[in-house]
Parts: C-alpha cells; sequence; structure tokens
C-alpha cells in the first residue's frame, strides 16, 4: 500500500526520511520493480517479464525461496485490490539509484556514482536505443557523452554527471511515451561520512544539491510522473526545496515503513511453534507512535523471530550507533539532563524539524532532540502546532541510552570510574542487606570522588549517571520539572529517587530502606574547599576518601575570591526539605507499587557534603 500512496500523492519529488534498518531501500526496491516496463535490448517492451512481474503482485506466481527445495505460489498481494494503482503497473521507465557509498571523500562518492549510472546504461542497453533522442534534451552533446562514456571518463565530468538523471528522464519519457519515476535511496550515507571532513562534505553538498536541482526543477521535470528521495537525516545543507518533506515527524507513509502492531499480531500467528507475548515484543521494540499509527522496530522484530528471543537487534545493525565518532555529540554536558531524563522514561517537549544534520544537533536542545527522533532513538506525539512530546519508544533504545550514559560518566571520571562502580556496586549489596550505616558511608564514598572531575552543575548528572548502571535492580527515578525548594539563600535543585525494584505482588515484609536524595547543585568544587578552611571544619571529614588503597586530597583553591557559606541544618530548612521529599515519594511508590513497604531516608547533600541523612516518620 506504499505505493498505492505514492500514486495517490504522485508528487515529482517528496523526501521520505526514516531511521536505519527500517525498510527504505525494500520499499524503493519494490516501487522500481511495480513501475518499470520491462524491455528487451532494441527498447521493445517485454510482455512476458511484465505479466511475471504483474502474477507476483496479483499472486498465482510460483517461486522457491533459498534454502527450500519446495516451492509455494504468491498470495495476492493487498495493491491488487487498488483498480487505479494497478493500472500504473509497469507503465513507467524506472530510474533507481542509491546513493551509498564505501569511501569517505568526495572523489570516492562521485566514482561510486559514476559506476551506478554506467551500470544503469549497460544493463539496460540504454545507448542501443536512447541515442536518437539526444537532440530534445536540449543537451545534446552531454546526453551523447553520458550514453558512450566509459565510467572512468563520467567520474571525470562532473557536469555531466549532474545532469545525468535529467537527461534519461527526457530520453526515457520521449522513447516509452510515459513519464518517468525516479528512486534515489540513501541520499545521506555519503554526507554521514565526510561529516567531519569540511572540504569532502562541501563539494558533495554542493554536487547533490546541482543534482536534485537540474532533476526536479530542470526542463525535463515535467517528465517525472513521481519521484522519491530516502534517507535517515534531511541534511540542512543540502537544498531540497523543490522535494515534498516526508520526514519522520510528518504523518504521511506511517504504515508503510516499520510493522504495525496488526503485522505483528499476524507474524505471531504464523510462527504458533514458539509462544511469541506481544506484550513482550511491545515493551523491546515497540513504542513508536506515528500520527495515529503504533509502530515495532522492523529489524528488531525480524531478529526475534529468527532466534525466538529477545534481544538488540537493532542497535547493533546500525551503521551510526551512540559509540561512533559521529555522535560524540550525544556525550556532551549540555545534553545529558535531556538524555538522563530520556532514561528515566520522562517525555521531553520540544520543536521537531526535519532538515537537520549532526553539526545542527550540537547548536541547540531542539536540534539534538530532533536528531534522535529522525534516527529512531526516541519517538513523538505532536501535542500541539508547533511542539512534540519526546520520548524512548522502548527497552532496547533505553539499554542503548544505559550505555550512553556510561559513556560520559567514564568520559567525566577517567581513572576513577572503575573504583566509583565498585562503590555503586557496594551500595546495592547495602540495599540488599538493609544496611543503612553501610549504605551512608559507601554513598560518602560516591560523593568524594567526585570532587576533580567537573563543575559543580554536573554533579547531579554524574551521580544519577553512575546509579543508573544498576537501574536493573532499582527502581530509579530522577524529577527534571521545575520546582525548586529555596531555603535561605540555598536551592536544591536536584532529586534522585532509588529503591530496590521488589514483586509488586509479594512485597518483602522485612521494610527494606530506600532512600530520596535532595541535591544543592549550584556550589562549586572550590566553594566547598574555601568552607573547608574558613569554618574550621576539620580536616578528619575529609579523610574518608580511600577507595581500593587510592587516596584523593583536597587542596585549597587559590581562585575563590568569595568564602563558601556553610549551610546550617535549621528546623525550618529541614522541614521544608522533608515536606518536598514526601510529596516526592508518596508519587514514586504510586508509580512504582509496593507502597509503605519500604523505610525511607531523604539524603540532604550540598555540593560534594552530606549534610543531613534524616528517617521519614
Amino acid at each position: 500500500m506504499f505505493i498505492e500512496e505514492l500514486i495517490r500523492r504522485q508528487f515529482s519529488c517528496e523526501v521520505i526520511s526514516r531511521p536505519s534498518r527500517w525498510g527504505k531501500t525494500f520499499n524503493m526496491a519494490m516501487a522500481e520493480a511495480f513501475f518499470d516496463i520491462p524491455h528487451h535490448q532494441n527498447g521493445s517492451g517485454d510482455h512476458y517479464k511484465r505479466d511475471m512481474v504483474k502474477s507476483f503482485f496479483e499472486g498465482g506466481s510460483v517461486i522457491v525461496l533459498p534454502g527450500n527445495e519446495s516451492s509455494i505460489e504468491t498470495k495476492p498481494l493487498e495493491i491488487s485490490k487498488v483498480e487505479r494503482a494497478m493500472k500504473e503497473m509497469g507503465r513507467h521507465p524506472t530510474i533507481s539509484i542509491s546513493l551509498v557509498s564505501d569511501g569517505d571523500t568526495f572523489n570516492d562518492f562521485i566514482r561510486k556514482f559514476s559506476d551506478q549510472i554506467s551500470e544503469i546504461i549497460s544493463t539496460k542497453n540504454y545507448a542501443s536505443f536512447l541515442p536518437k533522442y539526444c537532440r530534445q534534451t536540449g543537451l545534446p552533446i552531454e546526453c551523447y557523452k553520458l550514453l558512450n562514456s566509459t565510467k572512468e571518463k563520467l567520474a571525470a565530468n562532473l557536469d555531466i554527471l549532474e545532469h545525468s538523471i535529467e537527461i534519461l528522464t527526457g530520453l526515457l519519457s520521449s522513447h516509452f511515451n510515459s513519464r518517468t519515476v525516479v528512486l534515489i535511496d540513501e541520499f545521506d550515507y555519503a554526507l554521514n561520512r565526510m561529516l567531519w571532513n569540511e572540504t569532502d562534505f562541501k563539494q558533495t553538498a554542493e554536487f547533490l544539491n546541482s543534482l536534485f536541482t537540474r532533476t526536479f526543477e530542470g526542463e525535463t521535470r515535467t517528465s517525472i510522473y513521481l519521484g522519491v528521495v530516502t534517507g535517515v537525516l534531511q541534511f540542512s545543507r543540502c537544498d531540497l526545496s523543490a522535494c515534498i518533506d516526508s520526514s519522520v515527524i510528518k504523518p504521511q507513509y506511517m504504515p508503510h515503513f516499520g510493522f504495525t502492531e496488526a503485522n505483528v499480531q499476524t507474524l505471531i500467528e504464523k510462527n504458533p511453534s514458539f509462544p511469541h507475548n506481544l506484550t513482550e515484543l511491545k515493551t523491546w521494540y515497540g513504542g513508536y507512535t506515528f500520527g495515529e499509527h503504533y509502530g515495532y522496530n522492523p529489524r528488531s522484530i525480524r531478529g526475534y523471530f529468527e532466534s525466538n528471543r529477545t534481544g538488540n537487534y537493532w542497535i547493533t545493525s546500525v551503521p551510526l550507533g551512540l559509540d561512533s565518532s559521529h555522535h560524540q555529540l550525544f556525550m556532551l554536558d549540555k545534553y545529558q539532563r535531556y538524555v538522563q531524563q530520556l532514561f528515566v522514561n520522562s517525555s521531553v517537549q520540544a520543536v521537531l524539524r526535519s532538515e537537520i544534520d549532526y553539526s545542527d544537533a550540537a547548536k541547540d536542545e531542539y536540534a539534538f532532540l530532533s536528531t534522535l527522533t529522525a534516527m529512531g532513538y526516541t519517538t513523538c506525539e505532536q501535542i500541539s502546532e508547533r511542539y512534540y512530546n519526546v520520548r524512548i519508544p522502548n527497552k532496547e533504545v533505553r539499554d542503548e541510552f544505559k550505555h550512553a550514559i556510561r559513556l560520559w560518566t567514564r568520559k567525566h571520571l577517567k581513572e576513577y570510574f572503575d573504583a566509583i562502580m565498585a562503590v555503586v556496586d557496594q551500595i546495592l549489596e547495602n540495599f540488599k542487606l538493609n544496611n543503612f550505616t553501610s549504605v551512608q558511608s559507601n554513598f560518602y564514598k560516591l560523593l568524594s570522588i567526585v570532587k576533580e572531575t567537573t563543575p559543580a552543575k554536573l554533579h547531579c548528572d554524574l551521580i544519577f549517571g553512575l546509579l543508573v548502571q544498576l537501574s536493573d535492580n532499582w527502581h530509579l527515578e530522577r524529577k527534571f520539572d521545575d520546582l525548586i525548594l529555596t531555603c535561605g539563600e540555598v536551592q536544591f535543585s536536584c532529586y534522585i529517587t532509588l529503591k530496590l525494584k521488589l514483586d509488586s505482588n509479594n512485597c518483602s515484609d522485612s521494610n527494606p530502606i530506600a532512600m530520596n536524595i535532595v541535591i544543592n547543585d549550584n556550589s562549586t568544587i572550590e566553594q566547598l574547599t574555601t568552607e573547608a578552611q574558613t569554618v574550621g571544619t576539620s580536616s578528619s571529614t575529609y579523610d574518608e576518601r580511600a577507595i581500593q588503597g587510592q587516596t584523593t586530597n583536597i587542596s585549597p583553591s587559590t581562585s575563590i575570591k568569595k568564602p563558601f557559606t556553610k549551610i546550617q541544618m535549621t528546623d525550618d530548612i529541614k522541614n521544608k526539605i522533608m515536606e518536598c521529599s514526601k510529596k516526592r515519594v508518596a508519587q514514586f511508590e504510586e508509580k512504582n507499587g509496593c507502597k509503605n513497604k519500604y523505610k525511607w531516608y531523604t539524603c540532604v547533600v550540598s555540593g560534594l557534603k552530606i549534610v543531613g541523612m534524616f528517617p521519614h516518620e
């Protein structure tokens, strides 16, 4: 039915951007098979091949699947029921080209492009019957050279290459007396590979701008029946103004990329030998919302049915994962808040846009979230004319966010990361043993090792990033709303809540401990050091820094001009904190079950110092 929608919309150029491994190339190959006119070497129609293709769409075609000895007969596809669409089958000469390039330079891209153009001309014998129309193109010299040059000569002549699809479109329309279908797949692939090489990126973008302008805005644009360009990102530095935007945030073509719930249910029914669980599949691979449609990741569903077990199938298949240099922008400090907010199942409200690339994503959070959505790491629901709620769709992607948080945390803690993770492991074991004293002691160690890594404004992000690594064992939450508790001159603006996961139907009667951490992250490391010097705090307060035999010292900073005022935990401040904390705990327990089965504590942190650990009544 993707074909039916193409025919119904029938634009001379439409850009359909979708995540990697979501069926773009498959749909383009299907469209080519449907529209193209099979022909003999002399250009006359090959009706036998056309009937073979028709039987595939209408049913009755006998095929043998790879690896099988027995043959099967195909059933009619949905498109066969659409009379208007079937009238267009096999009636439009089709130019289909992929811009996937193995190299990382502009020259590599041009060589691959010229190879494909030469291969199209050669395999379809265009040079034997199209030259007589060259005079009609307005570019007769370029036309003759295009049809008769070797791929090496074409690669050396950019002007002809820029006109190549335009010329072929006019020639084919003249010969077959029918408008042409133009399919350009993975237009952004080469640009992604060259992103950090400005010279090659600029040359490639300029070539594509010229190619698209000449193809879809040139004199022969009336020869195009419909055109489709696909990719993951619509690069803002490429001129696609001649094309209609059908990106992932648009409603067009939503059911035709990825699997719908009906598709997945059908797969379950066709595979009765394995006890497939739709709820489990939805948790792992569903969660994508496209307008009114609910979608599943097609690559992951395929991997699941091939192996009969859950796993991270899509993440390991995409060519540009979060580990790659192209995605270092996800490690930027200014976006860690959004990464963590999305991880705890909180949605982020944003203005999303289609024309973006990785360099744009480094500029502002809306471009960053737009990039995540285009790549399939997040999904969105439109809530107003301008705004969308952005969220992580499923467990497979959430696992990758957990990995991204780990990379970011390790980036800052460097050689201390393994040592501090050992402390986090100890905190988890202390929780399991209900050993509050050890929880408090080890949490102090966790705070102390963070001391020389980053400004205080990142302390909460780092603490949460460490605790995230054991999120399979904890109910873990961080509040990202605008609620700020002000106590005198001190603001507590970060809340982290954690408790062990228990079976909601059989909660323990032992009252396991749980903690709500309230952090004032507005104090710098140097200010905390000044506090130790100015208020006469004993140095022994800071001596408990030994972690796996390593001791780290805090030395006074000479750059401090204003001494830090030590927080006095008055009854008024304590009561305000506890009132706010208890409200959050109530919300947290309501959400995660096992209400009133935990013994709660509120840990108050300022800078890197615990200034109070209070039990809830």
